[in-house]
């Protein structure tokens, strides 16, 4: 008889998290700006009685949020990202549609829809506004990425770019399309919501035809906003006849989530607030954890508080239930892992985070534990990492291994960052 073991490993790092992320969004029609953790919860209204509030866009170093008034003598506005202190930040604008912010070089770029112009200013206090292009037949999003300018229209099937400092080396990006909406650009990859067509689409920037179908119809109808977590593998998207807030993952595996979807009516554009740098989400994660009073007290590190420490007693240390987002205090573990053996074959799959891009594993086999010896070549990962619908800042991982090699196998996981 075949005999296969599972064990765990965590090594003492640091992993990112995502309780800090924020999704922030505009309903146009209700004249509202909300806010949610990326799963939906926590959901608050930041500012209401907004008139026909559209793109949005949050600075996460001021801590401030942007967004556009959508009138002929519309305006730009900001806020604090509670809501207070809103004020106009640059105004008399022609029906300002999406905004994006270049914070490193410190501008504000957004469309003027009426004017059919791309304009941007500084974030300082001259905001001196410049026009980046102009002669453009009701431009609707826009997105910035490697010094480019990315934007669609409101009644067309193409994506164009140019220079986003001069507006010069204009091109057509992506044609063929029906109505694209938001558009995202990452690692030489573009995202686009095509409303017509009721579809989430993916190209690479450099490459031809109408990119990759990534999801289509169900709670797609009308996707207008668009933002990708590339940490995590997700995007968030809106949709103004559907009236919800979805995600979905980046490469088009799993399938679309519905997180808000109540007390919407037209959601228009959305963005993701990720706080810069990233405060220490484990040390987060043990202030929710355990009582300050032990995390005080240096005599209860091996026991309680501590990395290696395993307070419930269920054989998991604080690390990996950190990693595998169970209970430290509790002996019920959920983690998701399961081995299948069938034939000569063993697959194990196992449940871990996704949104740390620095987060790496080996997967080790012995037939003998008291030979110190671990082989990690006999494990290989088979099949696409599929993101926990319940959680996209979680994924599961295959991995396959041929029992004949071995009479016996012990498995671990080594997790480290």
């Amino acid at each position: 008889m075949r005999f296969l073991a599972l064990a765990s490993l965590f090594v003492s790092q640091l992993l990112a998290d995502s309780s800090l992320l924020r999704l922030y969004w505009t309903d146009k029609d209700l004249g509202l700006i909300q806010a949610s953790d990326p799963n939906g919860g926590n959901r608050e209204t930041i500012l209401s009685g907004l008139s026909d509030p559209r793109g949005i866009a949050v600075d996460t170093d001021q801590e401030k949020i942007f967004w556009a008034v959508h009138e002929v003598n519309g305006a730009i506005w900001w806020a604090n990202c509670d809501g207070t202190n809103a004020e106009v930040f640059i105004g008399s604008l022609d029906e300002p549609a999406d905004l994006e912010l270049d914070i490193e070089n410190g501008v504000i770029y957004w469309i003027s829809e009426g004017s059919g112009q791309i304009q941007k200013a500084n974030l300082d206090d001259d905001r001196e506004v410049t026009v980046v292009l102009s002669g453009l037949i009701r431009p609707y999003y826009l997105a910035l990425a490697d010094g480019f300018v990315y934007w669609s229209y409101f009644n067309s099937g193409i994506i164009e770019r140019a220079s986003a400092e001069s507006g010069a080396d204009r091109v057509v990006v992506i044609s063929g399309q029906q109505r694209v909406r938001d558009i995202e650009v990452f690692d030489g990859v573009i995202y686009w919501c095509d409303r017509n067509s009721s579809e989430l689409r993916s190209r690479e920037v450099n490459g031809a035809g109408g990119g990759t179908i990534l999801f289509s119809g169900g709670m797609l109808d009308r996707p207008h906003g668009l933002v990708i977590d590339p940490v995590s593998g997700t995007m968030y998207w809106t949709d103004t006849d559907t009236q919800l807030i979805g995600s979905s993952s980046m490469d088009g595996s799993g399938s679309t989530i519905s997180i808000v979807s109540a007390g919407l009516d037209g959601p228009w554009a959305i963005d993701l607030a990720r706080p810069i740098p990233l405060a220490n989400p484990y040390e987060a994660w043990r202030r929710e954890q355990f009582l300050s009073d032990e995390l005080t007290d240096p005599r209860k590190e091996l026991l309680v508080w501590g990395d290696t420490a395993d307070p419930d007693g269920d054989g998991a240390n604080n690390l990996l239930e950190y990693a595998q987002g169970t209970d430290p205090n509790s002996v019920v573990r959920e983690t998701g892992m399961m081995s299948v053996v069938g034939g000569q074959k063993a697959q194990i799959v196992f449940r871990v985070r996704s949104d740390d891009p620095d987060l790496t594993f080996t997967f080790e086999a012995t037939d003998d534990l008291s030979s110190g010896l671990w082989n990690r070549d006999l494990f290989k990962e088979v099949g696409k990492r599929v993101p926990d619908p319940r959680d996209h800042s979680y994924q599961f991982i295959t991995m396959e291994a041929n029992l004949a090699l071995l009479p016996k196998i012990f498995a671990r996981l080594r997790v480290s960052r």
